[in-house]
């Protein structure tokens, strides 16, 4: 079983939130991970927008707006 198969892991080893059979690229999951990531361990704001543009320049139009809607949804559910 490759990478790929596996379902997707936070740091601390448990099931992430975010079902896998939503997101269909490689680059979509990278993009999650590091979403995932961020929340998980919160760095500073401007850090959070550098490790998504990263990753959002492998992105379709589609999959970009499907993580930033993710992203929101996470930001607002922690800071407001």
């Amino acid at each position: 079983m490759d990478d790929l198969d596996m379902p997707s892991q936070s740091i601390d080893g448990q099931l992430a939130d975010v079902p896998e059979s939503q997101f269909t690229s490689l680059s979509t999951k990278r993009a999650t991970s590091s979403a995932k990531l961020w929340t998980f361990v919160a760095p500073t704001e401007q850090a959070h927008r550098d490790i998504l543009q990263r990753d959002l320049i492998r992105l379709s139009h589609e999959e970009e707006q499907k993580v930033r809607a993710m992203i929101t949804q996470e930001v607002q559910r922690r800071f407001w």
